[in-house]
């Protein structure tokens, strides 16, 4: 009788826990994710509406900071359109309660062969606004 009384409460506890919250990591790794694969779409559009309305953006090979989605639009659509990032290994300090700092790698890569893929050091301060 204990034994099914013991089964039955565990099964109870396992039937009534909900789905584990996504921590700081997860949502980092969601975010860059979704980089990752809007950048590889060539959705300027949608990559840009990643951004907050107070971005800062240092692109490569561009020596001045980008701070409008005009020009960050025109960055992004003068990059070659074979190349592919891939986000790499990162870590993540939640630096306010919804704000996550993210710094790892990414690695670009192009169909064309003679471009070696370049490694990115990659750091996103991502801020939750409005539920995003």
């Amino acid at each position: 009788m204990r034994r099914t009384v013991a089964a039955f409460v565990f099964l109870i506890g396992l039937l009534s826990a909900g789905p584990a919250a996504a921590g700081p990591e997860e949502d980092a790794t969601a975010v860059r994710r979704n980089i990752e694969q809007t950048f590889n779409a060539k959705n300027w559009d949608g990559l840009i509406g990643l951004y907050t309305g107070a971005f800062q953006y240092w692109g490569v090979g561009k020596s001045e900071l980008i701070v409008s989605p005009d020009a960050l639009r025109a960055y992004f659509s003068s990059l070659s359109p074979d190349l592919k990032i891939e986000m790499g290994e990162h870590s993540v300090i939640q630096i306010a309660p919804d704000t996550l700092l993210s710094a790892g790698f990414a690695v670009v890569t192009s169909s064309n062969r003679s471009n070696p893929p370049a490694v990115l050091r990659l750091t996103i301060v991502m801020a939750n606004v409005d539920g995003r």
